[in-house]
């Protein structure tokens, strides 16, 4: 990792280097198998990973979920919170990104709804449930944008970072 930082650092001049959240999310699978089987922990772990409102918000969860579980001596955690600025979106807001958490669009998609849903003993009629709420989701959250986009409104996102609201203000389509 820190051998790919360092050649993108010096080929591309001015980048920010991030690291994929789905690749965090599935190494936390394997890394803390134990705590991750655990919804409570999970839902924490998942909503750092998101990074919240703010930074104190961010901070305030973290340490819910290091304490709760008693991970302080946990040495990927660790890593990953000295991290955190090349992951966690409250702490980059003034960096362009488009958005995008994983290296891959499949990466994403099949982290967001489908590919942690699935056991061997899941129900078909689960399974179908479990795939239109996601979709549902997906959805209400696709004319969301859209409806923010159709009234010139600038993403939650947007809002909060300087960059990207000065960007929505002069590509937004005003009517």
């Amino acid at each position: 990792m820190v051998t790919m930082a360092n050649a993108i650092s010096t080929v591309f001049l001015g980048t920010c280097h991030r690291l994929c959240t789905w690749h965090i999310s599935r190494n936390a699978t394997l890394k803390l198998a134990s705590s991750y089987a655990i919804p409570e922990f999970k839902r924490l772990f998942n909503k750092c990973l998101e990074g919240g409102e703010t930074k104190s918000e961010f901070e305030c969860t973290w340490n819910e979920m290091i304490s709760k579980f008693d991970l302080a001596d946990n040495t990927w955690l660790k890593t990953l919170y000295q991290l955190r600025e090349k992951w966690c979106p409250v702490f980059s807001l003034d960096t362009f990104t488009v958005r995008i958490k994983a290296s891959q669009r499949s990466e994403s998609m099949n982290n967001v709804s489908f590919n942690h849903m699935c056991t061997k003993t899941m129900k078909l009629t689960e399974f179908v449930h479990h795939y239109d709420k996601q979709t549902n989701g997906m959805r209400s959250r696709e004319l969301e944008e859209t409806f923010r986009y159709n009234q010139g409104l600038p993403s939650r996102v947007a809002i909060k970072s300087g960059l990207l609201l000065h960007a929505a203000n002069i590509y937004t389509i005003k009517n």
